[in-house]
């Protein structure tokens, strides 16, 4: 993941090889501050800002990444989720996703089938404008880790926080066989709980048949809540079936790439609170509409 993903941000920053010491070290002081402002449940963070965009990509996106991956495997021992991820064409709607890590996890995952297929994503988020540069840089990383993958994209403005948000995205949910939502239910769960519940039971009620709903954040304190709440009203929506819940326990797994000699030298030094993630602490919910 790293030996692709750094030289493509830093072509995408005008940099080249030779000014990677100084292009790392002076995005020590943005992985501090998204260190310091992801410690709090009230997560707000500026990713307008091209040193904390940057910074995000280099150390949290791979995270990210692996946490679909993760969830993806653990969907796929579900005989349907598995023949679902196994299509030859394939969409999925991604809500709240940024720079659409969870799309550069479908690829590598889909990577393994032994034919060319297809992947198009589309992504709606309230910063969508912010991130073009980014998802331009996950759709390069996807050539290069997925050659045998033709993969679109397209980005949306949307607020989960607000009543009916998901409306204008109708017609893409209901042709979708996946949708994502990741690392952005506490923002959304804190921000407005009465428009979350309306726009998640739109989301399940508009669902097409053979669909799955992938659900997945961190470690924060509401994130269990919010996810109990969303398996409520999954067990009250009519044609709703749970393929996994760990809405109320915390998985825990170690990530399983390492980090080049270039971000453990100028970036993550391990010192001065630039330590690398070891561990990644999720909660997850997966659901199948029938």
């Amino acid at each position: 993941m790293y030996d692709a993903l750094l030289p493509i941000v830093m072509d995408s920053y005008g940099q080249n090889s030779r000014c990677m010491p100084s292009f790392l070290s002076g995005l020590q002081p943005a992985v501090k501050e998204l260190r310091q402002r992801y410690r709090t449940n009230n997560v707000q963070v500026d990713y307008g800002q091209p040193q904390i965009q940057a910074a995000y990509l280099l150390t949290y996106y791979p995270y990210y990444v692996q946490q679909t991956h993760h969830n993806l495997s653990l969907a796929s021992q579900h005989h349907h989720v598995a023949h679902l991820l196994r299509q030859r064409n394939l969409q999925v709607t991604l809500l709240g996703s940024g720079p659409m890590p969870e799309a550069a996890a479908l690829a590598t995952y889909r990577q393994k089938l032994q034919f060319a297929s297809s992947l198009k994503a589309i992504s709606y988020d309230l910063n969508v404008h912010q991130w073009r540069s980014a998802c331009q840089i996950t759709a390069r990383l996807m050539a290069d880790l997925a050659p045998n993958i033709t993969y679109k994209y397209e980005g949306h403005p949307l607020n989960l926080a607000q009543h009916h948000a998901l409306f204008p995205a109708q017609w893409n949910i209901q042709n979708s066989q996946l949708i994502i939502i990741q690392n952005c239910l506490n923002e959304i769960y804190r921000a407005n709980l009465g428009a979350f519940k309306q726009n998640m039971q739109f989301l399940m009620n508009n669902m097409a048949p053979g669909s799955a709903l992938l659900l997945s954040d961190l470690d924060y304190h509401q994130t269990s809540r919010c996810l109990q709440l969303l398996k409520q009203l999954a067990d009250a929506t009519p044609g709703i079936t749970t393929v996994f819940d760990h809405g109320d326990r915390l998985l825990k797994y170690e990530n399983s790439f390492s980090l080049p000699f270039s971000i453990r030298r100028h970036l993550l030094t391990g010192q001065n609170g630039l330590i690398p993630k070891k561990w990644i602490r999720q909660f997850s919910l997966c659901l199948l509409k029938q």
